[in-house]
């Protein structure tokens, strides 16, 4: 049984999600952050025959999030809330992808997801500089991120936009930028923030600028910025390119979500 929830349903929740908010951390962060009747937010529960919650979903634009803390949700639960949603993306467990109908899975492009822990990287002082961008700047950050084929794959343009612009207006969102003779060639963001953790995202870094050492040192120089504000920070490689240099930093892994991509027709 699936019900949308209101504002009052909003701290049982949260403490139904408790100390796992890592294995479903943009849904925990998004409901604290916006709660339940934001204009871009849906949240709904499962709850089976005695009343009890099966699990949580929540939409957050156009991508869904998914988490059944006992992994007792039904299959017919998922599937209606994806078909009231109809998500571009979806974040969700192994166990829960699987008990999607199979007229639902086979929309998507399945992959498997790796959530960061990031720690700080020991090393020299860098003398990088990332600024912290402005409103102005947001058109000029979307087009660079549009650039590049992952992003392009996921967002749509002005969704993302007007993401953007939500978050940092409401100051859950800050993105960082360095130039080079004048224009963009690295972009990092908080992609979320409370004030005992955040999350980093949407880093890209100008074809023109790997191969060198330029990406290491500019999510090192990211991220020892954040972790010196004394908060945890988490995020999601966007590729395995990306993989690869989190784990050459010292990242520990501390979940493997599932992510579920719409297939382009």
């Amino acid at each position: 049984m699936i019900k949308l929830c209101k504002e009052e349903q909003k701290n049982s929740i949260l403490k139904y999600i408790g100390e796992d908010y890592y294995k479903c951390i943009y849904l925990y962060m998004n409901l604290e952050k916006y709660g339940c009747e934001n204009e871009n937010v849906k949240v709904y529960v499962a709850a089976n025959e005695k009343g009890e919650t099966t699990a949580v979903f929540l939409k957050y634009f156009n991508c869904l999030h998914v988490f059944s803390k006992n992994e007792d949700v039904f299959s017919s639960d998922i599937d209606q809330v994806v078909l009231l949603s109809n998500p571009r993306v979806m974040f969700l467990s192994d166990e829960s992808q699987k008990k999607m109908s199979a007229s639902w899975r086979e929309k998507y492009n399945v992959f498997y997801d790796t959530l960061f822990e990031a720690v700080r990287y020991e090393d020299e002082e860098d003398s990088l500089e990332l600024v912290q961008a402005s409103m102005s700047e947001l058109d000029e950050i979307v087009e660079f991120l549009m650039s590049d084929e992952f992003y392009a794959s996921i967002y749509e343009k002005e969704a993302l936009k007007k993401q953007m612009r939500e978050r940092m207006e409401d100051n859950y969102s800050r993105s960082f930028v360095m130039r080079n003779d004048g224009n963009i060639v690295f972009h990092m963001a908080t992609t979320a923030e409370l004030p005992e953790f955040m999350i980093g995202g949407l880093g890209l870094l100008h074809t023109s600028m790997r191969g060198c050492g330029m990406g290491k040192r500019c999510f090192a120089k990211f991220y020892n910025n954040i972790l010196c504000m004394g908060v945890k920070c988490y995020c999601f490689p966007a590729d395995e390119r990306a993989y690869n240099l989190h784990k050459k930093l010292g990242f520990k892994i501390k979940h493997t979500p599932v992510k579920m991509v719409l297939k382009q027709v």
